[in-house]
C-alpha cells in the first residue's frame, strides 16, 4: 500500500496505478488499511509501522524547512545560511534574505526581502521568524536519487510566462528541461547523493543551484513526493518494485 499526502496526490495515484498497488491518503487512513510499504511524502505516525521506503521519521525531517537544512549542514552538505529569530533585533541587516515558512511546497511561501526593511515587514506583518540567506546562483537543477544513484536530472528554465526571475518556481512561470547531468553537472552528483543519505531517505528529488561563480552547488531541499513525468514515473516504479521483492 502507498500512503500519500494530499500535496503529492496526483503522482502518488499514478504511481500506484503503474505498480498495481493500493493507495491511501494519510488523512483518510483507518486501522483496517494496515501499514504502508511505500510512503509518498507522508510522515503520518502509524502503529507498528515498518516502512523504509521512505520512513516516516526521514520524511518528517525532510519536510521541516528548518530541521532539514540543519541536518544537511551538519553532514557537510552546502546549504543557505538560515536564521530563526525570536525578535526583530535578531534579523540580520547586512544580507539579503528570503522569509520562509517552516513547512513549504513549490516555493510558494517565499517572501523576497531585498532590504532590511522588507525583512522587518515580513516579520511584523506576516509573522515570519524563519529566514534563509539569498544566494546568487547561476542555474537551478533537480536530481532524482533512487537507492544511492542519480537516475534523472532536470534544469529549471524560463517559459513565456515568467513573472519573477529571483524566485524560480512554477508559480512564477518556471519549468523543467531534461539535462545530461553526468556530462554537464558532474559536481552536483555527489552533493545530491550526500543530501539524500544525510536525511535518511531511500529516494528523493534534490533541488539545488550552482553558485554564480560556478564554484559549488547549494541544496535548497529534498522532495519526498516529487512530481514526475511519464518517463521518470517509470524509473521510480521500476526501482520501488525491486525494493519490494
Amino acid at each position: 500500500m502507498i500512503l500519500y499526502n494530499k500535496r503529492g496526490a496526483t503522482t502518488a495515484k499514478a504511481l500506484a496505478e503503474t505498480m498495481g498497488m493500493r493507495k491511501v491518503r494519510d488523512d483518510r487512513w483507518k486501522d483496517r488499511d494496515g501499514v504502508p510499504t511505500i510512503r509518498w511524502g507522508s510522515s503520518m505516525n502509524i502503529p507498528n509501522d515498518t516502512c523504509t521506503l521512505n520512513s516516516a521519521r526521514a520524511i518528517k525531517i525532510a519536510a521541516d524547512g528548518i530541521k532539514s537544512l540543519d541536518v544537511l549542514r551538519e553532514a557537510g552538505v552546502p546549504v543557505p545560511n538560515t536564521y530563526v529569530v525570536s525578535s526583530a533585533e535578531e534579523i540580520p541587516s547586512d544580507v539579503r534574505l528570503f522569509a520562509r515558512l517552516k513547512y513549504h511546497a513549490a516555493g510558494q511561501d517565499i517572501i523576497d526581502c531585498p532590504t532590511h526593511t522588507d525583512s522587518l515587514r515580513a516579520y511584523h506583518m506576516f509573522d515570519r521568524n524563519f529566514f534563509s540567506e539569498f544566494v546568487h546562483t547561476d542555474r537551478e537543477i533537480r536530481l532524482h536519487v533512487l537507492g544511492g544513484k542519480v537516475v534523472k536530472g532536470f534544469r529549471k528554465v524560463e517559459t513565456d510566462d515568467v513573472t519573477n526571475s529571483i524566485v524560480r518556481s512554477s508559480k512564477n512561470g518556471w519549468g523543467y528541461k531534461v539535462i545530461n547531468f553526468e556530462t554537464f553537472y558532474p559536481m552536483a552528483i555527489p552533493i545530491a547523493l550526500k543530501a539524500v543519505e544525510a536525511l535518511g531517505l531511500t529516494f528523493g528529488a534534490v533541488d539545488m543551484a550552482c553558485t554564480e561563480d560556478k564554484e559549488t552547488w547549494v541544496v535548497w531541499e529534498v522532495n519526498t513526493a516529487p512530481s514526475l513525468n511519464t518517463f521518470t514515473l517509470g524509473l521510480y516504479a521500476e526501482f520501488l518494485r525491486k525494493q519490494l521483492e
